[in-house]
């Protein structure tokens, strides 16, 4: 827990670098463990990320990738590509290999009473269970990189296709949409299939499916494991919901290949875009499993050592890989609590730099101040289509997983990027507009899904728009702007 003397100029200097910023609701205990996976990655694939920043805030966090890191490893993986085309699908085998081998644990938790293991044991578990969690997105951290560096490139490719920015925005949307359903999508399906059982059969069913996906609703600031009693409240609803429907298929993509004759280097891209989103989605579904998990284990550590599980959030990966005892955390817990109104973490393979208090301020103070120089105020932005379509509403800006709660019916959800957890929101929206994000992410594969109009990757949507302003999200053209 002890900080080195410099760590504020450590970091200050850090944000000087170029960053690619991701905002999400997230608490240390559960995001950094997922970071932290990219700066060890380089065990399994030879090359990793070399540092992040994580920004902590009311619940509410943004992640920094150093733009260099980003660019450098998509220039690895398509060496390795020219090599050996099934480069990332062996990638991906090792990765979903590994995170098969962890259910042997995650049934020891679901059945093991907690109460029942000593301290030590309940502190082993609990180091090996976040082990586990880094290795949930494990090598698949190479996903962020190779997305941004493949769309980049399929849009070049695909420009010299296209006759308008129009055509372009359309014939984009339909090659770059996945071909496989979203693990959302496959449970709402499953569930609607429950639903035409007999009652009988309904409740054992039901009771399966709660098995199976207890985890939906987790994420890195929330995590709550969902019984039948929720999955039974679903299935009397979920026919006057907007339901899921199919993305565009094969053949559709092979149609359109075929009628502005891509050549082999740009079907290619388009596969392997279709491939990193479906593992992307696989890599989702396995990190809020763990967390799920994990949680379990911080409720029993709550219980035993009176320690307030809002503060054991707080804990960092190098506090956890150095935990040794129950006693550890009794003498962190007046850092913890200094955590909890704000922290920044500056994170590198063997070090944890940690600013809370007045750091803290200082160092949000910086990055407001390096923002502003670098900020030129606009009402018209532009940005990536996910899905075409026109959409006016009621700009709701979603920082927090509480700000979900302000979506109406044909309101316009802005964020900085969507997850699972926003699920319910999502359904009511007219439009979507992100800051970050590609072709692979939450908001683009949900776009598609539900035939929303959304444009991503638009940078500053949530600086420049505000709560209550009327946008327009013309996503056939990519803008987003607010109307006077």
């Amino acid at each position: 827990m002890s900080q080195n003397f410099s760590a504020y100029k450590i970091c200050q200097q850090a944000l000087r670098e170029k960053w690619y910023i991701q905002g999400f609701n997230g608490l240390p205990i559960f995001l950094n463990s997922a970071a932290y996976s990219g700066l060890v990655m380089g065990k399994d694939l030879g090359y990793q990320y070399n540092k992040y920043f994580l920004d902590y805030h009311q619940g509410y966090c943004e992640v920094g990738y150093l733009e260099k890191d980003l660019e450098c490893i998509w220039q690895i993986v398509k060496r390795k590509l020219v090599d050996d085309p099934n480069y990332l699908n062996q990638v991906k085998k090792q990765y979903s290999h590994k995170f098969a081998n962890y259910n042997q644990l995650f049934q020891q938790i679901k059945s093991n009473q907690l109460k029942e293991l000593t301290d030590d044991e309940l502190v082993k578990i609990f180091k090996e269970c976040a082990e586990i969690t880094i290795k949930s997105a494990g090598s698949a951290h190479v996903i962020e990189s190779v997305g941004m560096g493949l769309e980049k490139d399929f849009k070049k490719q695909l420009q010299s296709a296209a006759d308008s920015p129009k055509d372009f925005n359309e014939y984009f949307t339909v090659l770059t949409a996945p071909s496989e359903p979203s693990f959302l999508a496959r449970e709402e399906a499953e569930l609607i299939k429950i639903a035409k059982r007999s009652s009988s059969e309904q409740a054992k069913k039901l009771a399966e499916h709660a098995a199976k996906y207890f985890w939906l609703s987790n994420s890195y600031a929330k995590v709550r494991e969902l019984s039948a009693k929720y999955f039974t409240r679903r299935l009397r609803s979920i026919t006057n919901k907007k339901q899921i429907s199919e993305v565009a298929t094969k053949k559709k993509k092979a149609v359109l290949i075929d009628q502005l004759q891509l050549d082999s280097a740009a079907v290619a891209n388009i596969e392997l875009i279709d491939f990193t989103t479906s593992w992307q989605d696989e890599r989702k579904a396995n990190i809020l499993q763990a967390i799920g998990y994990l949680k379990r284990i911080v409720d029993e550590i709550s219980r035993r050592t009176k320690i307030a599980k809002k503060y054991l959030y707080y804990l960092g990966v190098r506090d956890i890989i150095n935990l040794n005892s129950f006693s550890d955390l009794k003498a962190w817990q007046t850092e913890l609590r200094k955590r909890s109104p704000g922290v920044f973490f500056l994170m590198q393979t063997e070090k944890e730099h940690v600013l809370t208090g007045q750091e803290y301020l200082k160092i949000s103070k910086y990055r407001t101040e390096l923002e502003k120089e670098m900020s030129v105020i606009e009402r018209e932005l532009h940005g990536s289509v996910a899905m075409t379509g026109t959409a006016i509403g009621r700009a709701v800006i979603c920082r927090g997983l509480s700000s979900l709660a302000k979506v109406r019916p044909g309101d316009i959800i802005v964020a900085s990027m969507t997850r699972p957890e926003f699920m319910p929101a999502l359904r009511k929206a007219a439009g979507i507009v992100t800051d970050e994000g590609g072709i692979t992410c939450h908001a683009a594969i949900v776009a598609r899904e539900l035939n929303i109009p959304t444009v991503i990757g638009t940078k500053k949507a949530t600086k420049i728009f505000r709560d209550g302003m009327k946008i327009e999200v013309r996503a056939n053209h990519g803008i987003v702007r607010e109307l006077k």
